[in-house]
């Protein structure tokens, strides 16, 4: 699967595993609560199984602002859809 051109303002990457990154995102206790209602912060092992479960299970996105700064990320197959600001 390519990238998606959604409009000039945003691009759907396609997922690539970048858990270094995506950790930190997950350290983030509201973060954790808004999109998971975890009251916990995520570890390597959860965040790989995570990622992998969401990427078996639909088309997995990062979605690329080219307007802002923020990170994003959401699974086309609607059971995920999340903004990192």
């Amino acid at each position: 699967m390519k990238n998606r051109i959604v409009d000039e303002e945003i691009i759907l990457v396609r997922y690539y595993p970048n858990y270094k990154t995506t950790l930190a995102w997950y350290q983030d206790l509201d973060l954790c609560k808004q999109v998971d209602n975890r009251d916990t912060a995520y570890d390597m092992d959860l965040l790989k199984c995570m990622y992998k479960d969401l990427n078996r299970h639909g088309d997995l996105f990062y979605v690329m602002l080219n307007t802002r700064t923020d990170c994003a990320e959401m699974c086309a197959c609607n059971r995920v859809a999340r903004l990192i600001s």
